[in-house]
This record gives C-alpha cells, structure tokens and sequence, in this order.
C-alpha cells in the first residue's frame, strides 16, 4: 500500500511541474511576429472589431462601400471616399455631415489600394480587395460581409504573395476554385 501511495505522489509531482511549467511558457502562436503585415492584418481585425469604428463605417456594406469606408478611416487622404448625408441644422438650412471619418491610429492601412471583386465565379464575390505592393511582394486582403454575426458582420482573409514567383496569379490561395 504504502508503494502504491508513493507511485501516485511521484506521478502526482510530475504532472505538477509539467503543468506549472506550461504556465511559465507563452503559448506558441505564430501570428504575434512582428512583420509589418501581420501588423496591418492585426490593426485591420481591430478597426472591423471595435464598435465605434463598426458602427461609423457601418455594418452592412459590400463590395466598394466598404473599401471606400475603410480607407476613409485609416487615413484623411482618402476623405472624398467618406460617406456622408445632409442633415438639416439648428437655423433650418442643409448641412453636410460626414458618419465616417479618419481616425488616428490605422495610418498604416492608408498606403492599401481598394478594389472589388466582381466576378460570380470568385469563392468571395462582392468582396472588398485591400492591395499593397512592397518590393516583390503583394499583401492581399479580402473583407467580406458575413451577416450571420451582428459582432463580427466581416470576414478577413490574408496572404502574401512573391510577385518573382511565376505560378503567382494576382489571387491568394484560397481564392482559387
């Protein structure tokens, strides 16, 4: 018995240390490096995952909207794409508001190019297309509306391509059918 007893404290003591020792190691997450891609990917995620910026971009766009509302977010170059609508102020007479505006913190999304996806074949049709070119890479990412989730109303898609490779098509990966 008091063998059986002394099993069980060791085995008991060795899954502790093993355990105290999975504490004391961040877990392995390949995402968290510190490319300025993944970078933007990340300030990207925030800006669609932020309530404030959800709710002035607005959580119902598609194709060009949407492109033209993220840029006009991340940086006040792009403030002609800004969506805005007439109001009627306090003396009576039309004013011009804007819903959306550049707010400090996503400048580094400013140097993307929007475009759309058209095509009803793509496997991301009415997508917002996000391109940045840097030496002999593209950064791609595509948003797309994704309604099921009033929290999260857009999918994010990324990937980086080596434009000196010849089986480079302009497309990511997972855009190919």
């Amino acid at each position: 018995m008091a063998m059986l007893t002394a099993i069980f404290a060791l085995l008991e003591f060795g899954l502790s240390l093993t355990g105290q020792q999975a504490q004391l190691v961040p877990p392995s997450d390949s995402y968290t490096g510190g490319t300025p891609q993944q970078r933007d990917d990340r300030l990207l995620l925030q800006m669609l995952h932020d309530s404030e910026d959800l709710e002035a971009i607005s959580r119902e766009l598609s194709a060009q909207d949407l492109c033209d509302q993220l840029l006009c977010r991340a940086s006040s170059i792009h403030a002609g794409r800004c969506r805005g609508h007439n109001e009627i102020g306090p003396d009576g007479k039309a004013i011009w508001t804007l819903d959306n505006q550049y707010r400090p913190g996503y400048e580094s999304l400013a140097k993307f190019t929007g475009t759309v996806i058209d095509a009803s074949g793509h496997p991301f049709p009415a997508a917002c297309v996000l391109t940045h070119r840097e030496d002999s890479r593209e950064h791609r990412i595509l948003i797309t509306p994704d309604p099921r989730d009033a929290s999260a109303p857009y999918g994010v898609y990324s990937c980086l391509m080596d434009l000196n490779n010849p089986r480079t098509t302009g497309q990511c990966s997972f855009e190919k059918t």
